[in-house]
């Protein structure tokens, strides 16, 4: 993500699904981190897809916090 996409603010519906893509690839890609089945390319292609998807999902937190039902708010600011 540039760093311009990553300045603006998601759309509050449009930040359920991001957060469900961003949970998915954690979900698919994080045992591939540590496997030694997989190439060493593959791997290591797996712990930056990872970490992206996991900073992302900080960085949409902050933009956006969620309130005790877990919708999403606008942060104040």
């Amino acid at each position: 993500m540039s760093a311009v996409a990553g300045s603006v603010r998601p759309a509050v519906g449009s930040s359920n699904v991001q957060q469900w893509y961003l949970q998915a690839v954690v979900r698919v890609y994080e045992p591939w981190t540590t496997s030694k089945t997989i190439s060493s390319k593959e791997r290591a292609l797996a712990v930056q897809r990872v970490r992206h998807a996991s900073h992302v999902l900080a960085d949409l937190e902050a933009q956006m916090p969620r309130e005790n039902s877990g919708r999403w708010t606008a942060a104040s600011g």
